[in-house]
């Protein structure tokens, strides 16, 4: 049973065509340096947020975005990367199947991000979704062995 949680991502895909709604977008760090945005993305977020909420609150710190939220984004699509990127950045986009969502990790050495799916905490979700479902005993079995491909 060793390594039976890491599995590539082609068994996982259900081979139906992602459309953009089924997809998440992030953004990430594509070089040694750690990720940053520009004070001129910084300060696009904040007009476009503000003109979205007027009581929204300025931010001031990079870290305090989602990397996934919409409007830094459309940011980001905007103004492209390299004016988009802090000083020592270069920010790139991703983008995954949206039920891998709260799978979604972040791994970085000395500043260069890799963004992947944890299939081994995907895996285990589903596993225990099926084993909480209202299925009988032998639908479980059948399910989860049909999930790993036994």
């Amino acid at each position: 049973m060793e390594g039976l949680l890491i599995y590539p991502e082609e068994i996982f895909d259900t081979g139906d065509e992602c459309t953009e709604e089924d997809k998440i977008y992030v953004l990430y760090n594509c070089c040694f340096g750690g990720f940053s945005i520009s004070q001129g993305a910084m300060s696009l977020y904040n007009e476009k947020m503000k003109e979205k909420d007027p009581d929204f609150k300025e931010v001031i710190y990079d870290w305090d975005i989602d990397r996934s939220d919409p409007v830094l984004l459309d940011v980001f699509r905007e103004m492209g990367s390299k004016r988009f990127s802090g000083r020592t950045a270069r920010v790139g986009i991703k983008s995954f199947d949206k039920k891998y969502r709260q799978f979604i990790t972040y791994n970085e050495y000395d500043g260069k991000e890799n963004v992947k799916i944890d299939y081994n905490r995907y895996h285990l979700y589903c596993i225990t979704k099926t084993l909480l479902s209202n299925k009988s005993n032998d639908e479980k079995v059948e399910t989860i062995m049909s999930f790993l491909d036994l």
